[in-house]
């Protein structure tokens, strides 16, 4: 089956779904688990699909400020970010932030993730100067809340050592590395 058939095929199904039954939490959380497997199975036309659609459920159901929905912007943006369409990644990235901050306050770790998902696409556009400030606020985040010998920091060390390396800071980025291995060691 051609993809844009897969596609519209995926979209008719869910929509049937939702407006026999009507969505809820489960049906969210299954479109959000097959959007994931899609953009791992590299079909990202899909993906896209699937990541649109839950991101609009999710907002029908729990309203567009509730902080789930950040979770949903932020896999909608990451698909956007891996398609190389920075432009739409960049505002759901930033509202995920927005919403996060307002509803978990400037402190909660998953501020953490919206920020690494910003700085990220920062990086990979080469706005150096905006995307470092968001990896140090991440690492802060990240130690402050998870301790300095988690993965998830390890990960996001090795994405800052990138822009590191990138802003001919190459003694820097082999310190971030060197811990992000140690990390990875533990």
């Amino acid at each position: 089956m051609r993809r844009g058939t897969y596609a519209a095929l995926i979209t008719l199904m869910v929509w049937a779904t939702v407006a026999w039954a009507g969505p809820g939490p489960d049906e969210i959380i299954e479109l959000s688990r097959k959007m994931v497997a899609l953009q791992r199975a590299g079909n990202h036309a899909e993906a896209l699909t699937v990541g649109q659609m839950t991101l609009r459920i999710s907002e029908q159901i729990l309203g567009p400020e509730h902080p789930t929905v950040a979770i949903y912007l932020d896999h909608l943006g990451t698909l956007y970010r891996t398609l190389g369409e920075g432009a739409k990644a960049e505002p759901l990235f930033l509202r995920a932030l927005a919403i996060r901050e307002k509803a978990l306050g400037p402190e909660h770790t998953a501020l953490a993730s919206s920020l690494t998902h910003l700085a990220t696409l920062y990086r990979d556009e080469r706005r150096y100067a905006e995307a470092e400030p968001l990896f140090q606020r991440a690492v802060a985040l990240r130690e402050k809340q998870e301790g300095t010998n988690n993965p998830s920091l390890a990960r996001l060390l090795e994405r800052y050592a990138e822009l590191l390396q990138a802003t001919n800071r190459g003694g820097e980025a082999a310190q971030l590395r060197a811990r992000a291995a140690a990390i990875g060691r533990q």
